[in-house]
């Protein structure tokens, strides 16, 4: 059964990971109308891999090689090249499990939700996958009704899509969380499908965490996300070996000393990334 869901998906650099995204897109239970990948400009053999393959499936691929393109600018061209009333994206570096759609939509159906806010696992290959994923992924169980979806793992209308003007151009990061803050602002009603599960690539090493953060940090610098009262706190906090470690000892749900030791030193890559990304674009946009 195929639905009117068009599936988009921005890439770059992807050669590792790319077609097992596409095979899972390919083989869900419900079948999109349309699966559109926009490479933003790759380098490596990411953009032969999607070419080759979309030969084979002629029609229900459609790959656009735009070089120089951000995420929210991949995703933007993406949709307007779509032909289904709902849009479901996921992200490079992830793939979707089989009931990933077909949760979506039942749920899309059940609510008539703007937004249907799929959720995200770590994709696990090792232990150290695992353990950052304690830090990169929030809890399925405790999420809130109010909870702001990832584009890495979500289904809106397109025409929710078109009354905010798609996403935000301008920024590299949190351009989905502008995006759900102008959905917000108009009235946008959201929904969570807690079974649509995509699993998403942990990076490989602390620089990468880093490095990660420190991007996130810009952007929400950029996107004024941030609160300062907060910010302050977070400041002191940040610098705290106590509190580092309290909430290394929370997230880890697997208690023992190789996965306390390795969550303590992911969980300083992710805040001091996030600290230096901060300052430096704060510096920079606010001098």
């Amino acid at each position: 059964m195929r639905t009117s869901i068009s599936v988009i998906c921005t890439v770059k650099n992807e050669e590792e990971t790319i077609e097992k995204l596409i095979n899972s897109l390919i083989h869900q239970k419900l079948k999109p109308m349309e699966i559109i990948i926009v490479d933003g400009g790759s380098t490596d053999s990411t953009w032969k891999l999607i070419s080759k393959i979309s030969r084979k499936y002629k029609g229900l691929i459609k790959p656009y090689l735009k070089n120089g393109y951000n995420i929210a600018q991949g995703r933007n061209y993406a949709i307007r090249k779509s032909r289904g009333k709902l849009v479901a994206s996921i992200d490079g570096g992830c793939y979707a499990d089989k009931s990933w759609l077909e949760e979506l939509y039942r749920e899309w159906k059940r609510s008539k939700a703007d937004v249907v806010s799929g959720v995200f696992k770590p994709w696990i290959e090792n232990y150290w996958d695992e353990i950052e994923g304690y830090f990169q992924c929030p809890s399925i169980k405790r999420l809130s009704k109010d909870w702001n979806p990832s584009s890495r793992s979500v289904l809106f209308t397109k025409r929710i899509w078109r009354k905010v003007d798609g996403y935000p151009e301008d920024l590299y990061t949190a351009e989905d969380t502008i995006f759900n803050k102008k959905l917000r602002e108009i009235g946008a009603k959201y929904s969570i499908a807690k079974n649509a599960v995509v699993y998403w690539r942990m990076r490989r090493n602390l620089y990468k965490i880093f490095v990660q953060f420190s991007r996130y940090a810009e952007g929400d610098v950029k996107a004024r996300t941030y609160k300062e009262k907060k910010f302050i706190l977070f400041l002191i906090l940040v610098m705290s070996f106590i509190f580092v470690s309290l909430e290394t000892f929370i997230r880890i749900r697997k208690l023992s000393i190789r996965h306390y030791f390795i969550g303590f030193f992911i969980n300083c890559a992710k805040r001091f990334g996030y600290f230096y990304g901060f300052i430096k674009s704060f510096a920079k946009n606010y001098r």
